[in-house]
């Protein structure tokens, strides 16, 4: 058919049959609207409930990490109990003569800590710093020569010249710790 050519309209429409016909597809279109409406309230309803869900999941793991870690401080102040009831013995054994004189002992310098020493062990001429891990690892030696090193300072500020030695304890070793705690110089026990 050539674009200059009219259509002719069908035969037997009118006017009532085309507002019939518009009010037919206006009912329908609402309707579905209506469905289409429904269904995003549904999805709207199903996200907030797994929202809901999932903010009680994230609980949850806050709740576990916090059990776990204070399972791990109680297991830690268990191996750190066994090491210093014990730890005086393995010392006299090494021909060293030492006491604990304290546990869980923090240095202060301008009211701020400085370093901790789990267990202090000494006498009049060494001081020895232990460090008490349930699995010791290569960070953990680290960190105690680091610990040293801070502590032979504090103790050099107060005029006390005792060789500082150190040691780390643990319930746990791993070939390479126990291979770096040995190489840093530290007693292991």
């Amino acid at each position: 058919m050539a674009a200059t050519q009219k259509q002719e309209a069908p035969q037997g429409l009118t006017l009532e049959k085309v507002w019939e016909y518009f009010y037919a597809n206006v009912e329908e279109n609402a309707k579905r609207q209506a469905e289409a409406d429904k269904r995003q309230a549904e999805w709207e309803q199903r996200q907030a409930d797994w929202e809901r869900r999932w903010e009680k999941i994230e609980m949850r793991a806050e709740a576990t990490d916090l059990s776990i870690g204070k399972l791990g401080n109680a297991f830690g102040s268990v191996v750190e109990h066994l090491v210093s009831s014990g730890i005086e013995k393995r010392f006299v054994e090494l021909g060293l003569s030492l006491k604990v004189t304290a546990t869980d002992l923090p240095y202060v310098e301008d009211r701020r800590i400085v370093a901790e020493a789990d267990i202090l062990l000494e006498n009049d001429e060494i001081i020895v710093v232990v460090e008490v891990k349930a699995k010791p690892n290569d960070e953990d030696i680290r960190e105690h020569e680091e610990r040293l090193a801070i502590l032979r300072e504090w103790y050099d500020r107060r005029n006390d010249r005792r060789r500082i030695l150190g040691a780390i304890a643990g319930a746990v070793f791993s070939e390479s710790a126990m291979k770096i705690a040995l190489r840093s110089g530290f007693y292991v026990a």
